[in-house]
């Protein structure tokens, strides 16, 4: 764990400084050379002294870290975020502390305070920040609504839950043909189109025999995930589908079950990655890994001078 800890120790906050840093001393530069060139009835000696000036004048407007070295590996200024009075900074960084502390003393840490330990916070799930930090609770609804965590869930339809619930009871009874022929009617409805397309390919693969306890982590995507996937996430000149267990975009190490990207400008940028757990798998790390792989593709978008980047992550597993 020490050593996932230090490979992706150089965060988002980090690689933002460092732009910060250079956007300020550009700036400075910038502003100097107008000042210089508004004067050209200037002597040499001035001019030196000019320099002189100009070079002290950048080295302080520059963003400089309240750290004892500006190197980047030293630079763990994290921001001061501030919700209705409440210093959420504040909290979250007693919360790393504490899961820094128990992992100093080798006790064994969940996913969320894993995360923790790389600044990745988790909201809204079973065991998230809320559950490790009591401090937290007392502005979890504000939290929420601040972050509009609620807005990415929709609520099914009544419609269709009944399509669901229809295609589902004929496949109980074993009258499969009954449950494709319900589907294969709703296909030209626009409002249950969606459902219907995913149910459609889900009868279609069925039709095969096979059993879910016994197929690998690729067949369980293609067989079980992919309908969905195709009916909700339709290939377009936007967004491109990767195959399975492809490397993220500028780092081979990490390999998710499953990405999509965007090109921009020609340079791809991972942007939805899908960590799948299928029932005969042992791994207990899905989370934690999804959450490395998101921040790195974050640091990612800030290299590339990117403002207020987004990145989506879906993990799914499956429980009899």
């Amino acid at each position: 764990m020490e050593h996932e800890i230090l490979q992706t120790q150089t965060v988002m906050t980090t690689r933002l400084n460092k732009r910060l840093r250079q956007e300020a001393e550009k700036d400075a530069i910038n502003k100097n050379e107008n000042s210089q060139s508004s004067r050209p009835s200037q002597s040499t000696e001035s001019s030196q002294s000019t320099e002189l000036s100009q070079e002290s004048q950048s080295s302080q407007t520059a963003y400089v870290p309240e750290s004892d070295s500006s190197q980047d590996n030293n630079d763990l200024l994290e921001p001061m975020w501030i919700i209705d009075g409440n210093n959420l900074s504040r909290l979250l960084i007693e919360f790393r502390s504490k899961c820094y502390r128990k992992s100093l003393f080798e006790e064994p840490l969940a996913a969320t305070e894993k995360m923790a330990l790389n600044r990745v916070y988790l909201l809204n799930q079973s065991n998230d920040c809320f559950a490790y930090c009591s401090d937290l609770n007392s502005m979890k609804s504000k939290l929420l609504e601040y972050f509009e965590v609620n807005k990415f869930y929709r609520k099914a339809s009544d419609e269709e839950t009944k399509l669901v619930n229809d295609v589902a009871y004929s496949k109980a009874n074993g009258t499969a043909m009954e449950a494709k022929n319900l589907v294969i009617g709703q296909l030209t409805d626009v409002e249950l189109e969606v459902y219907a397309t995913a149910l459609f390919n889900l009868t279609t693969n069925y039709d095969n025999s096979f059993d879910l306890d016994t197929v690998d982590e690729s067949l369980f995507i293609d067989l079980a995930l992919n309908p969905f996937i195709k009916a909700v996430l339709p290939i377009s000149h936007k967004l491109h589908r990767s195959g399975h267990f492809t490397p993220l975009e500028g780092d081979s190490d990490l390999r998710p079950d499953l990405k999509f990207y965007s090109a921009i400008d020609g340079v791809r940028f991972d942007c939805l990655l899908f960590e799948v757990k299928c029932p005969r798998s042992t791994c207990k790390e899905d989370l934690y890994k999804l959450s490395v792989e998101m921040q790195l593709i974050l640091n990612r978008f800030i290299e590339h001078g990117a403002n207020s980047p987004a990145v989506y992550g879906v993990l799914v597993y499956v429980e009899w």
